[in-house]
């Protein structure tokens, strides 16, 4: 008996493979705070009045500019950034805003340090006046629920890429 006797019954196989180790990547968003998240709101909106998105959980996502530890939280400056289908941040010059986001607990500025970046999930607490040089402006601030500090380098793919390759590896030492 042959294995794959037909051209189709090989392409399924292929298809189902693929399916399968593709859904097998780590998790930006735990499955069940992912759902609570409340997709039809975009960050422009909430950056407009944030006031009248207080309690709204969202997704946002961005590069730290500055980690601020306070006496019993860690404040994080963030320039918004598009995330891609992954949910990281693209590494484009397109921004909607600042924003800050707010840990309960300390969070060490020398991880997440400037030019990181982030995505997160968090509630709307409302807006802060801030000044960046003689310009006010208002920032969201978010409480944060979940934070997702990326590897340098890591996510932020804007289009699908499949790759399949033979090869063999050796390790070198003296």
């Amino acid at each position: 008996m042959k294995a794959f006797s037909s051209p189709g019954v090989l392409a399924v196989f292929l298809l189902l493979s693929f399916s399968i180790f593709s859904a097998c990547g780590p998790r930006v968003i735990p499955e069940d705070l992912e759902r609570k998240i409340e997709k039809e709101i975009t960050f422009e909106e909430v950056k407009k009045n944030p006031d009248a998105y207080k309690g709204k959980r969202i997704l946002v996502g961005g590069e730290i500019i500055e980690t601020r530890n306070l006496q019993d939280k860690t404040e994080i400056e963030i320039l918004q950034k598009p995330l891609g289908r992954d949910h990281a941040p693209l590494p484009v010059d397109e921004s909607r805003g600042r924003f800050l986001l707010v840990h309960p607990s300390f969070l060490d500025p020398s991880v997440f340090s400037s030019g990181r970046r982030v995505t997160a999930v968090g509630l709307v607490e409302g807006g802060r006046s801030e000044r960046i040089g003689q310009v006010e402006m208002v920032y969201p601030v978010l409480q944060s629920e979940h934070i997702h500090l990326w590897p340098p380098g890591s996510g932020g793919r804007t289009e699908p890429s499949i790759g399949i390759g033979f090869g063999f590896g050796a390790v070198f030492s003296r």
